[in-house]
């Protein structure tokens, strides 16, 4: 019997010491690494877009501008004489429309454009890709137009033609004025303040042409 036991405690003997060799050259865990809660690793690039396209269409810049358009076309009416220099000449009648319109150009950046591959993140730092700011919207309200000469006849879609162009004069002359610089500008502080609120001590944000 007494053999019996010692050729057991040999045996543990020989188990354990075998365990401490194997657990010093990293083939087994040790017992603390075993229960020791692992460190998960999250991907936050989907949450961060969720977070800034929650911004949507970030409109900072608001330009008001006031426009006066015309627009002629020869007309039905009976030709009229007038004295030039070199006598007298017959000009056909013109109808001629004038339209006043006071409209406004909101101007900002469109974070709904992003995607994963335009984040960057490595510990807590941050780069992001932008698109550029753009002319997110231009309007002149019905009650913003106003017919300042109306002669001769005009057909509805003569009319709304002129009042497009109007428009497109009105965000030509906001791009003039460098509203697109001072919307990306501003649209940067903001999504700044935000990355910062989220965690993050370095953000980079670099917009792409």
């Amino acid at each position: 019997m007494s053999k019996t036991i010692t050729r057991l405690f040999i045996i543990a003997g020989c188990l354990a010491l075998a365990f401490l060799l194997l657990r010093n050259v990293s083939i087994f865990p040790s017992l603390k690494s075993i229960f020791r809660a692992k460190a998960v690793t999250i991907d936050a690039t989907p949450v961060i877009i969720k977070e800034i396209k929650s911004l949507a269409q970030l409109m900072t810049v608001t330009y008001s501008d006031e426009v006066v358009m015309s627009e002629s076309k020869k007309g039905a009416g009976f030709p009229s004489l007038v004295t030039t220099g070199i006598g007298v000449v017959m000009v056909p009648a013109m109808d001629k429309l004038v339209i006043i319109g006071r409209g406004k150009v909101i101007a900002g950046v469109d974070l709904e454009r992003l995607t994963n591959d335009d984040i960057r993140v490595v510990d807590d730092s941050i780069s992001v890709r932008l698109p550029p700011a753009s002319l997110l919207q231009t309007i002149i309200n019905p009650s913003g137009f106003e017919t300042f000469i109306e002669d001769g006849e005009w057909s509805e879609n003569e009319i709304i033609g002129l009042k497009n162009k109007m428009q497109q004069e009105i965000a030509r002359r906001a791009i003039e004025q460098h509203v697109l610089d001072v919307a990306g500008e501003r649209s940067k502080n903001i999504l700044r303040t935000l990355l910062e609120n989220l965690g993050y001590e370095k953000v980079t944000l670099i917009t792409v042409r």
